[in-house]
């Protein structure tokens, strides 16, 4: 057979594999391989491509393995390979001879391998171990054609070399290398028989393949368990043949301990069984229509893997806040979806997720105080955590736990099946999440303005422009944090504060305006939820004698008029309404036809330069003459020169306000609320 080119092994398979075989023969000097069923390409350690003689070029296929072997053993093989270990889902385990494909030297190796099967069970990979035992074989053929009085030459050999009488099943002669490996002196191994350094589960076995070595004359190439002797037991390679020394039907065992191999060959196969789980769970996950059902459909994923008893996604929205999206796990676990963590554990989990992902043993904190206590009552050893970032930012931890005390020892293996899920949660999670920290922040922030001290109202003047005289006061509201109003009440319907908070202002102002001069009407801003909507906003103004002018926007769509006119009618006859910000959009005409309200006022935005600029200076003569044959007054926003006042006057707008007229201010500065003086007059 000569080697052939199949499509190469996928890189996320190639390098961890390359990794854990590198590490297996660090520890036991052999090859190490993992052979990919459907491909049929394997991945071999720097060991195992010493014993071929193959270098990075050589295809690694099954047919590239089959040119390696004998000739004369290559077709038996390649059955044995196919109908047994394939066709009958048997280990890999053969001695067989190879040619070496740099040299052609003929060498004997020792070949195992372990499959891996999928559901339905199909075998999908293959891993295991090539020993080179041609020295071996050979020191073997030399003992066995030697007298037991020449052995003495083999008490340097690295392998362990033992001499067991089959009849009586006691030692006669062990080299030092045998003597250190079952930990006893020589001279205390030949009191012992071979039952004593055998757990007894496994002495029938041991027996059989005694007696298959004393009937048959055959040679044995088995793993057996050993006892040493301070109690620990070890995995040991066996190979044994059957000779006559000084009369006696002997056993001659090469002994080779491959205890850390296995488990090295275990791990190995549990790396790739688990990567291959990740992999059909990842693939099996799609967004859903909310960040919480996406989130437990990760959190179930995670959940089925092996050894894991808790799974958990957790939003954060600052270092101190910290809110499930999805849990999974035993009954009694404090945390629940939705619900926030306490402050002191969401703070520990934030400030460690800044930091990377990270496995811990679980102890309950003090700081934790009884959601410590109930969840160690879970049965809760350690935890894996991954957090869920989007760039630099920080949006979640995503969490596995186990309450089995075997994957406790190490989580820390778990750590990149968890990144990956991280990974994926980032990737269906951040848009959801990022808004969501957005309206939180939000919330948050007119949460803070909606508390005492969060809000305060100041008046602005409206005043005659012919006389100077103070005719209203146009309540606005400034925040203690520094957000302008209009950015805060947009915010807050946003995140559906919206009304909440207008109500809030509408009530500052109120209880405020009672410093004002009793002859002035109040402006008030409101929405037309606010208006429509809100029984708080008739209790605020039942039985209040000022005339309230409530302004609407502009701005703002109104689906409803009639409902709005008749909103504003049950709020009684000192209640009127006004159209802000005229001249900024396309509707202040639709406003003023539909709900007729007693007040039209004009934009700033047709205000400013009004004096110089003739465009303007029109639209505000149509704007007046529509509003008076509508029966409502025009006020004129924002006039700042004294240019623009007298603009205004020629014009016929008879009301204004703005810095020239007077600055909002809060009430109990004067009698009347405002410090006195510069109002121009004609």
């Amino acid at each position: 057979m000569t080697p052939s080119a199949p499509a190469p092994m996928p890189m996320d398979m190639v390098d961890p594999a390359r990794r854990l075989l590198d590490e297996v023969e660090a520890v036991a000097q052999i090859g190490s391989y993992s052979l990919d069923i459907a491909s049929g390409l394997w991945v071999s350690s720097t060991g195992l491509d010493a014993i071929y003689g193959i270098d990075a070029a050589y295809v690694r296929s099954v047919d590239g393995w089959a040119s390696l072997v004998h000739p004369d053993q290559r077709e038996a093989m390649v059955a044995y390979f196919t109908d047994e270990v394939l066709g009958r889902r048997q280990p890999f385990d053969r001695q067989y001879r190879i040619v070496r494909a740099d040299t052609g030297e003929e060498r004997s190796v020792h070949g195992r391998g372990a499959l891996e099967l999928d559901e339905a069970g199909r075998p999908v990979r293959m891993f295991g171990t090539i020993a080179d035992v041609t020295e071996t074989h050979r020191a073997q053929q030399a003992l066995v054609a030697s007298e037991l009085r020449y052995a003495a030459i083999f008490d340097g050999a690295i392998e362990a070399i033992v001499v067991a009488d089959t009849a009586s099943e006691r030692f006669r002669w062990a080299n030092p290398a045998a003597c250190a490996l079952l930990g006893y002196t020589r001279d205390d191994l030949l009191e012992l028989t071979i039952p004593d350094v055998h757990p007894s589960a496994d002495l029938p076995m041991v027996r059989e393949q005694l007696e298959a070595v004393a009937d048959g004359r055959l040679p044995i190439a088995k793993s057996v368990p050993y006892r040493r002797r301070d109690g620990s037991v070890a995995l040991v390679d066996v190979r044994a043949s059957w000779a006559e020394v000084d009369g006696l039907a002997c056993m001659i065992g090469f002994l080779s301990d491959v205890t850390e191999i296995r488990r090295l060959e275990t791990g190995l196969a549990r790396e790739f069984s688990e990567r291959s789980q990740v992999a059909a769970a990842l693939s099996r996950l799609q967004p859903a229509a909310t960040a919480e059902a996406t989130a437990a459909e990760i959190c179930d994923e995670l959940f089925g893997l092996p050894g894991v008893d808790v799974a958990s996604i957790v939003n954060f929205v600052g270092p101190e806040q910290a809110t499930p999206l999805a849990l999974r796990g035993p009954d009694g676990l404090p945390a629940t979806p939705g619900r926030r963590l306490p402050a002191a554990r969401a703070a520990y989990l934030y400030g460690r997720a800044v930091q990377g992902p990270w496995a811990e043993r679980f102890a309950p904190r003090p700081e934790d105080g009884l959601y410590g206590q109930l969840s160690a009552l879970t049965g809760l050893r350690a935890m894996a955590y991954a957090p869920i970032r989007n760039g630099d930012g920080l949006l979640g931890l995503i969490a596995a736990g186990t309450c089995d005390e075997e994957y406790a020892r190490h989580l820390v293996d778990r750590l990149p099946a968890v990144g990956e899920f991280a990974a994926t949660a980032s990737a269906l999670l951040s848009r959801a999440l990022e808004s969501g920290h957005r309206d939180e922040l939000l919330r948050g922030r007119v949460r803070r303005a909606l508390a005492p001290g969060g809000l305060h109202p100041v008046f602005q003047p409206i005043v005659e422009l012919g006389s100077g005289v103070r005719v209203g006061y146009e309540a606005l509201t400034r925040f203690t944090d520094g957000t302008p109003p209009d950015r805060m009440i947009a915010d807050a319907h946003t995140v559906g504060l919206g009304v909440d908070l207008e109500v809030a202002c509408i009530a500052a102002a109120l209880d405020a305006a009672d410093s004002l001069a009793p002859g002035c009407w109040l402006s008030l801003n409101a929405s037309p939820d606010v208006i429509i909507h809100s029984r708080r906003l008739a209790r605020l103004l039942a039985g209040r004698s000022r005339r309230i002018v409530l302004e609407v926007t502009e701005h703002i769509e109104i689906d409803d008029y009639p409902a709005i006119g008749r909103a504003a009618a049950r709020l009684g006859p000192t209640v009127s309404l006004a159209v802000d910000d005229a001249g900024a959009g396309f509707a202040s005409l639709r406003h003023v036809v539909e709900l007729r309200p007693r007040f039209l006022k004009i934009d700033i935005s047709l205000v400013r330069h009004v004096d110089r600029d003739v465009t303007r200076q029109a639209m505000i003569a149509g704007l007046r003459h529509f509003a008076g044959r509508a029966g409502c007054d025009v006020i004129a926003e924002g006039i700042e020169q004294r240019a623009e006042l007298e603009m205004l006057r020629e014009l016929g707008v008879t009301l204004g306000q703005g810095y020239l007229l007077g600055r909002p201010s809060a009430v109990g500065v004067t009698a009347d609320g405002f410090t006195p003086g510069g109002v121009p007059t004609a």
